[in-house]
């Protein structure tokens, strides 16, 4: 072979592998990790925290804003719910914590997660009856600033704040925090639904709820 054409045959295999290394740096693994793992939302378990005036008789708005309290703790508290009196009150503070149970009981707080004490008010001041509990948060990332131009980008690397505006809204819409840790456990399921479905699609009826003139066939052939 002549030294012409062996310099022509190397020249082409040095272009195609040229081509092949620049189409590679095209589809690079630039990116490397999810934009929910670079800008992750953080879920950490915040106090909740009621106040409400050491009285035997609680007020109609006072009564809304506990049973409200309680919703939210039935929803997605966790660990007990705390109703601390001031020792200091004597017998006007059990009477006015009681109040305030019975307020959680209609509000729908369950009795078995509900834990009566009381604090000094000479450490830790007059705050009157004081409702708490924990529940799981969303804390939004932090969004960086960035004025790269993603066009000029050779190594195809996602921008720094790709997706970080979607995380701090799902952060701020989200009704369960907890959904983003871990998921819901299985509820049980409807037998007796299940059979009435699974008749009538034997018998190649409809299986909507609203019924039908359609028919469904179960023929193999």
């Amino acid at each position: 072979m002549s030294s012409t054409k062996l310099t022509a045959r190397y020249g082409a295999i040095v272009c195609v592998g040229a081509a092949i290394l620049g189409l590679a740096g095209c589809t690079s693994d630039g990116v490397i990790e999810r934009y929910d793992q670079v800008h992750r939302i953080d879920v950490r378990s915040v106090p909740q925290v009621l106040e409400t005036p050491v009285t035997p008789i609680l007020a109609p708005r006072a009564v809304a804003e506990v049973a409200a309290f309680a919703r939210a703790f039935a929803k997605d508290g966790q660990g007990p719910l705390s109703v601390l009196y001031p020792q200091e009150a004597g017998l006007n503070g059990l009477a006015a914590s009681a109040a305030v149970i019975d307020a959680l009981l209609a509000g729908g707080a369950p009795t078995a997660r509900m834990l009566r004490g009381s604090y000094s008010v000479a450490v830790d001041g007059d705050r009157g009856v004081v409702l708490s509990y924990s529940s799981p948060t969303a804390f939004r990332p932090e969004c960086p600033e960035h004025h790269e131009d993603s066009t000029r980008d050779h190594n195809n690397l996602t921008p720094r704040g790709f997706g970080c505006a979607f995380q701090n809204n799902l952060a701020a819409m989200i009704d369960r925090p907890m959904d983003l840790a871990s998921p819901r456990p299985a509820t049980a399921t409807d037998t007796a639904r299940r059979e009435v479905v699974l008749g009538k699609y034997r018998k190649g009826e409809l299986t909507e709820a609203e019924g039908g003139k359609r028919r469904v066939s179960t023929d193999s052939n």
